[in-house]
């Protein structure tokens, strides 16, 4: 539902998909490159998470990619700044650096809102722990 209903662009599912599908946090979501997800030929088989991006800043993993969540990136396109150059999956504001964590906390807010759920706490539900 609140996949379906809740986020209403194709952005904010492939940026919740990634939380949810490859378990990775708002931060290492927010931050992951073009590149470590899409190829020349399409969405990669495994998701990249550099260690630079991660919590402990330990070591970068792959994960493979959930059908559903390849199916929410191949739909998705990130726009891209006057000069061409973001590398991001998930551009900030007017196309430059990365969205931030607090700008994905406040859509995801008013998606829960549109489909009627409580937020407590739910940014860290959508992880899956493996």
């Amino acid at each position: 539902m609140l996949f379906r209903d809740g986020f209403v662009n194709l952005r904010d599912r492939a940026l919740f998909g990634v939380c949810l599908y490859a378990g990775a946090r708002i931060n290492e979501a927010c931050t992951t490159l073009k590149g470590d997800v899409i190829s020349p030929r399409g969405v990669r088989p495994k998701l990249i998470i550099r260690s630079y991006n991660t919590k402990g800043g330990r070591d970068t993993r792959e994960i493979e990619i959930h059908p559903i969540l390849k199916a929410y990136l191949e739909a998705y396109t990130p726009t891209i700044n006057a000069r061409g150059k973001n590398l991001h999956l998930f551009p900030g504001r007017y196309g430059l650096n990365y969205i931030h964590a607090s700008s994905a906390d406040r859509i995801l807010r008013e998606a829960l809102q549109r489909v009627g759920l409580e937020e407590g706490g739910f940014i860290e539900k959508l992880r899956l722990h493996r």
